[in-house]
């Protein structure tokens, strides 16, 4: 099977046993629009220059840096300005890392994503989102 096939049907496990390794997306964090920041959700992004061969969705990640491992909420998306955007909120992680290079790894399909009328609507499916990732 297509190993892109694969990424887009969100089948992440089987996409590792055909590559031997999982798909991962490792990248210099970029300051974004600070959105997630205001709505209680601060996000590392990353600014893609060439589309990854994943759905417009949200994803439970494994994310490292500094040899240690957090579990991520993660999501692809294009902005206001068309830029396409991967970002992610860390779970349990609060440093400054604008500049730094950290490795995102996403492992299951949450839900995708929605065209939002206003940020409490953004807010109310990143919380439940995220509650979502957290049972896993």
């Amino acid at each position: 099977m297509d190993k892109n096939k694969l990424l887009l049907e969100n089948k992440f496990d089987e996409y590792v046993e055909l590559i031997g390794e999982y798909f991962a997306i490792e990248d210099v964090v970029v300051r974004g629009l600070q959105i997630g920041k205001t709505i209680g959700y601060p996000t590392i992004n990353f600014l893609i220059k060439e589309e990854l061969p994943l759905q417009c969705a949200s994803f439970k990640s494994d994310v490292y840096y500094n040899g240690q491992k957090y579990i991520g909420y993660s999501c692809y998306w294009k902005n206001q300005n068309q830029q396409i955007m991967f970002e992610t909120y860390i779970m349990n992680f609060s440093q400054d890392v604008y500049g730094e290079t950290i490795k995102v790894v996403p492992r299951k399909f949450i839900s995708m994503n929605i065209k939002a009328k206003n940020l409490e609507e953004v807010k109310a499916k990143i919380t439940k989102d995220i509650e979502k990732a957290k049972e896993w």
